[in-house]
């Protein structure tokens, strides 16, 4: 219990840091830079993309306190809400790899896995160990699929050995 009361003022922090870098741009470079410096801190960084279709970034950033119990510890799941965008950092050499990202659909419909990157490295996205992944623009990658509503969909990046760089992953429309 007392646990949980910690993660709270974290979790509004965080919260508020997300919703003032939607007016700065979370594109841009000098941005990004504060974003890494969250992340090798270890920190957690997410923006809601779509609160109007129920983006929960209270609950993302929640879960990414819990899971990071210990600053040492490294999960093996990270949950992704819909309409939240989650900003990590891809370590060289990391033996733990890229996490799974776990979303769980609350309606039925087209979705796609949206990933982009700063240049460090090009992912190979699959949705439940499938997925035809294009790239609609530089540095950005993503993969379609049709969710049912209740389904757990796990999501790969299956990052290469030896990759490096700041990334963000989201579900969208």
């Amino acid at each position: 219990m007392s646990f949980r009361m910690r993660l709270v003022p974290c979790a509004l922090i965080a919260a508020l840091l997300a919703a003032s870098a939607q007016a700065a741009n979370v594109d841009d470079p000098s941005m990004q830079e504060v974003i890494r410096a969250v992340l090798a801190s270890g920190g957690n960084y997410a923006v809601a993309e779509d609160t109007q279709e129920g983006g929960d970034l209270a609950g993302a950033m929640l879960a990414g306190q819990e899971q990071r119990a210990s600053p040492q510890a490294r999960p093996a799941d990270v949950s992704l809400p819909y309409g939240v965008r989650l900003f990590r950092l891809a370590k060289k050499d990391d033996a733990e790899g890229t996490p799974a990202f776990i979303y769980t659909a609350r309606s039925s419909r087209s979705l796609r896995v949206w990933v982009g990157t700063d240049g460090g490295f090009v992912p190979a996205i699959t949705v439940n160990s499938l997925g035809t992944q294009i790239s609609p623009a530089s540095n950005e990658y993503e993969v379609a699929f049709e969710a049912v509503a209740g389904r757990v969909y796990t999501i790969r990046l299956n990052e290469p050995p030896g990759s490096e760089g700041l990334y963000s992953i989201a579900i969208r429309k």
